[in-house]
C-alpha cells in the first residue's frame, strides 16, 4: 500500500495510482492556455492594424509571433502538474477558448503565405484592417455558435441544428451579407473558413477522448478509496 501525493490527501492508495496522471487535465489547461494567447495576439493585431499608423509592431510579426507563443504556451501547460478536481473541470473552457483563438487567428494567417509568394508583405497590414472589417459579423455570430456548441458538447448534450459545423459555416459566410456585392471578399471567407468544418466536428472526438482519459484516471483512485473503506 502507498500513499500519493496526486490524490485530493494522503490516504492509502492502489499501487496503479502511481502512475495516475490527470491526462486529460492537463490537456484542457493547455489547450485554454494556448487559447488564451491566440485572442490576445489576434486582438493586438486587430489594434494595430486599425489604428491607421505606419509605426508600431510589424502586423506580419504579430502574427507569428502569436502563433510561436501560442504553441509554447501548450508545450509548457503539459508539464504543469495539475491539482487533482472533480471530473469535467475545464471541460468547458478548453473547448471554447481555443476554438474562438482560432477562429480570430487562423484566417489571416491562412492569407500570410499568399502574400509572402507575392512578395507583398508590405501591404499585409493594409489588408488585414480590411479583412478585420469585412469579417467582423462572421467572427462575432461563428463565435457565438461555437461557444454554444462547446457547452453542450462538455455538458454531454447533442450540437444539433445550427451547431452543426456545416450550419455554423453556412451562417457565418452568409453573414458576411453586403460585402457578398463585391464577390471576392465573400469568396474569401468562404475558402478561409472550410478548416474550420472538421475542427468544429473534431470536438466531439475530444470530448468522448478527454472523458475516457479521466474514466481511466479516476479507476485507481476509486479502487484505492474502496480498499481504504474496507
Amino acid at each position: 500500500m502507498f500513499s500519493s501525493p496526486l490524490d485530493l490527501a494522503p490516504v492509502p492508495t492502489h499501487i496503479l495510482n502511481m502512475f495516475r496522471n490527470d491526462a486529460a487535465l492537463s490537456r484542457r489547461i493547455a489547450r485554454t492556455w494556448s487559447g488564451i494567447t491566440l485572442l490576445l495576439g489576434a486582438s493586438m493585431l486587430a489594434i494595430r492594424v486599425t489604428a491607421g499608423s505606419r509605426h508600431g509592431v510589424d502586423p506580419v510579426a504579430i502574427l507569428l509571433g502569436t502563433w510561436f507563443l501560442a504553441f509554447l504556451a501548450y508545450r509548457v501547460a503539459l508539464h504543469v502538474r495539475p491539482t487533482p478536481s472533480h471530473p469535467g473541470r475545464l471541460a468547458r473552457t478548453s473547448l471554447i477558448v481555443p476554438a474562438l483563438g482560432l477562429l480570430t487567428a487562423l484566417p489571416l494567417t491562412l492569407h500570410l503565405p499568399f502574400f509572402a509568394l507575392a512578395g507583398a508583405l508590405d501591404s499585409f497590414g493594409e489588408w488585414a484592417a480590411i479583412a478585420v472589417v469585412i469579417t467582423a459579423p462572421t467572427t462575432i455570430l461563428a463565435g457565438i455558435l461555437i461557444a454554444i456548441r462547446g457547452s453542450h458538447l462538455a455538458e454531454g448534450r447533442p450540437a444539433k441544428g445550427v451547431l452543426r459545423p456545416w450550419a455554423i459555416y453556412g451562417l457565418g459566410v452568409a453573414a458576411t451579407g453586403p460585402f457578398w456585392v463585391l464577390v471576392l471578399p465573400g469568396v474569401l471567407i468562404a475558402l478561409t473558413a472550410l478548416p474550420f468544418v472538421p475542427l468544429l466536428a473534431y470536438m466531439e472526438t475530444l470530448v468522448a477522448r478527454e472523458r475516457e482519459l479521466e474514466m481511466v484516471d479516476e479507476l485507481p483512485e476509486a479502487h484505492a478509496r474502496f480498499r481504504a473503506a474496507a
